[in-house]
């Protein structure tokens, strides 16, 4: 059974990339052993109610990165169902706490990282008090109102905040780091030189509420169909308290509905997006397939990583995967598009 999930992260002492240039002037295998040193003296992160999103690709490539500490946070147990999405979890942890069972196989990944875990639900991050001290908290599986709580939070206390969903062949990650500060390196001929600038992130409920222009061209692309389809699902999960149910008729129906209200809204003809599409993806979206997941945890722990040691500048803002056409894109929301 796939549930929230939020990964708060949180680093003490972060060395700034302005006054330590890490990898600069180093050849590739210099820059990449120093940027490990970097997150390994760090104390980072939590992660609450465990899917195969969180554990199994993002917790796993921040470990063998070398962040320093992470904490495992869930309430939940392991069924039956998780130990066929999840490799992390096998047939013996059956009815043990997910942060606990996951905690076995992940502190083992690397000696360098300090791996805990706490029973605590995700509702505890969405008290304000609860994120100080964090750096970065990324929420995987949540439902979209605990989504936009934790992210406004995070931009309150200037918290970088990452959101990300596998369903069935489909996925995205979405990024806000407010006002980002990173490198990048100008090559020249005859030396590297840094160049220290800022980009900024909108908020998650600034990106669903984009004004789509038809004449755009994201119309044109499949994406604009993604985005309408996880907003139409995220939309009927707010009105109703749940998610839909796969094969119910009336879900079905009423998923359609506000998909096509949606589109009117915003200038559009209900056959834009396919009713099969979206009801495709409500079919499966609590299916996470394991080459979709590997590929958007990978995103997710790159970008992480990318902001915590500020060397290059982190997608801006939003990363979708589509399974059936093997196609990544990035896709800025937040404004008239």
């Amino acid at each position: 059974m796939i549930t929230d999930a939020l990964l708060p992260l949180t680093i003490s002492n972060v060395r700034h990339v302005h006054s330590t240039p890490l990898g600069v002037v180093m050849p590739c295998a210099r820059m990449f052993a120093s940027t490990v040193e970097m997150l390994s003296s760090q104390e980072i992160p939590r992660i609450t109610n465990l899917n195969d999103l969180s554990t199994g690709e993002v917790c796993k490539n921040l470990i063998l990165a070398g962040i320093g500490e992470l904490t495992l946070l869930d309430v939940t147990l392991v069924d039956a169902g998780d130990i066929y999405g999840n490799y992390l979890f096998s047939a013996e942890d059956i009815d043990l706490n997910k942060g606990k069972a996951a905690y076995c196989k992940l502190s083992r990944l690397n000696p360098r990282v300090q791996v805990q875990y706490k029973e605590l639900s995700v509702d505890w991050l969405t008290v304000k008090e609860n994120l100080r001290g964090f750096d970065l908290v990324v929420v995987t599986s949540c439902s979209l109102e605990k989504a936009i709580k934790v992210d406004s939070l995070c931009r309150e206390l200037h918290i970088g905040f990452f959101f990300g969903r596998v369903s069935g062949y489909y996925g995205f990650a979405f990024l806000d780091l407010g006002l980002h500060k990173y490198t990048r390196i100008q090559q020249d001929p005859k030396e590297f030189k840094p160049e220290f600038l800022t980009v900024a992130y909108a908020a998650l409920q600034e990106a669903l509420s984009t004004t789509l222009v038809s004449a755009s061209p994201l119309t044109q692309h499949k994406r604009f169909r993604l985005f309408i389809c996880f907003r139409a699902i995220f939309n009927f999960e707010e009105i109703n308290k749940r998610l839909p149910l796969p094969q119910d008729e009336i879900d079905q129906k009423t998923l359609i509905d506000i998909k096509n209200f949606i589109l009117k809204n915003n200038g559009f003809h209900p056959s834009v997006v396919p009713d099969t599409l979206l009801l495709g993806i409500m079919d499966n979206f609590l299916l996470e397939l394991g080459p979709v997941v590997s590929i958007v945890g990978g995103v997710l722990a790159q970008e992480i990583i990318k902001s915590l040691t500020q060397q290059g500048c982190p997608l801006n803002n939003t990363f979708f995967y589509d399974g059936v056409e093997n196609e990544g894109t990035v896709e800025q929301f937040g404004a008239i598009i």
